[in-house]
């Protein structure tokens, strides 16, 4: 199955062509509840986040308390990046083993499966799992728009995009870039561009193709 990360700076429409993507037909493993799954079964991850963060992460039960976890992770950028090195090993490999169990792959006639990945430039060892790596941009004043419009706080939304990569640093990892400057009705017209050439060419692997000419 063609495998497709989609990333991009927070309000640069990630999730919106993931949606226009799962409406076409593509397949859709979710990070979030990836990360959920863990936090739940991974013991050895759980560890390593209380011996980080301290005990007050874990309920009464021992379990992790997801917002109390953000709470403090998204204190500082120290913070974010210390939670990134604990996680994303774990995750990388839950993910890696869903793309190449076979019996996953049985389960669905999809053509494509989608992963949205925000911060993949602090996690590239997943561009390595995809075909292709698209990521999405938009101005950063139209970014913030869109938060304010869902009804973020806007130095909330500007303190989050702060913290995260450039987006001259997504497009090092990128195999295509797509501007989501427009509306709706744009994004999906590139959408529909996109699926109809990825069909023409019978899901040959992006990826794969750039680095041979390469």
């Amino acid at each position: 199955m063609y495998t497709v990360i989609v990333t991009g700076a927070i309000g640069s429409g990630k999730s919106s062509f993931v949606s226009l993507l799962r409406k076409r037909g593509a397949d859709y493993l979710s990070l979030d509840e990836v990360s959920r799954y863990l936090l739940i079964h991974s013991d050895e991850m759980k560890a390593a986040i209380v011996d980080a963060f301290g005990p007050n992460v874990l309920d009464d039960d021992g379990a992790i308390i997801p917002a109390q976890l953000a709470y403090l992770a998204f204190a500082t950028p120290d913070a974010v990046e210390l939670l990134n090195e604990i996680t994303f090993p774990f995750i990388l490999q839950r993910v890696a083993d869903l793309i190449c169990e076979p019996f996953c792959s049985t389960m669905t006639s999809a053509p494509a499966r989608v992963i949205e990945v925000p911060l993949l430039v602090e996690a590239p060892e997943l561009a390595g799992l995809a075909d292709e790596v698209i990521v999405l941009t938009a101005p950063y004043d139209l970014r913030m728009d869109r938060l304010v419009d869902r009804g973020m706080d806007h130095d909330d939304a500007a303190a989050r995009d702060a913290l995260q990569a450039s987006d001259e640093e997504r497009f090092v990892l990128a195999d295509t870039i797509i501007s989501n400057d427009g509306s709706q009705d744009d994004l999906e017209a590139k959408v529909d561009a996109w699926w109809r050439a990825r069909e023409e060419s019978g899901w040959q692997p992006v990826r794969a193709k750039q680095e041979q000419e390469g």
